[in-house]
């Protein structure tokens, strides 16, 4: 009897441990969702709603990682699915805005600026993969976090929404900040 009803709570505790790891997967879902979003936004020159869902998704990236840590699901397959998502909507997704929003008039060099926030975004990401699989991420942050380079060209752009301090802005710095951002990304500071 005894071991009837012990097996009975390891399986009740096995189907719950499978729906908490459904919880960070969703945030990390919600988070691509607003990524997604984003883009269609700034496609349709909604700029502030495409900025704002960048922050947004940091919100729910943050959540996720922490739902994870404090259930204690955390796994590979949370990881990538992580850092793919992350890839669209903090690499991607900005990369897109900026261009859409300011760089686009100043040809090559504005879509070369967009294209290498992406790839260093992507680089980012990767280099932060292999450190997860190898056991080094614990607090070792090498380079600027996607997410945050992600945060700040969308509060950039919600700032300079603004008429009157877009004024006081040339877009010619919008790419000079793109391309910072993506050196600090890949940088080892």
């Amino acid at each position: 009897k005894m071991k009837k009803r012990k097996k009975k709570m390891n399986s009740k505790n096995r189907k719950f441990k499978k729906g908490i790891f459904l919880l960070p997967n969703l945030l990390t879902t919600g988070g691509l969702f607003a990524g997604f979003y984003s883009i269609i936004a700034a496609i349709n020159n909604d700029f502030f709603s495409s900025s704002l869902s960048i922050l947004i998704a940091i919100a729910l990236d943050g959540m996720d990682g922490a739902v994870a840590r404090k259930t204690k699901t955390t796994s590979s397959f949370g990881i990538q699915y992580d850092s793919m998502c992350d890839l669209v909507t903090f690499a991607i997704a900005p990369s897109l805005l900026i261009y859409i929003w300011a760089l686009s008039p100043f040809g090559r060099i504005g879509w070369l600026a967009a294209f290498v926030f992406s790839a260093c975004g992507a680089l980012r990401l990767a280099r932060f993969n292999v450190m997860a699989d190898s056991g080094k991420t614990s607090g070792d942050f090498r380079g600027l976090p996607v997410p945050a380079a992600a945060g700040l060209i969308a509060s950039f752009v919600l700032l300079l929404q603004n008429p009157t301090y877009k004024s006081y802005v040339p877009m010619e710095s919008i790419a000079i900040v793109a391309y910072l951002l993506s050196f600090l990304m890949v940088s080892t500071i």
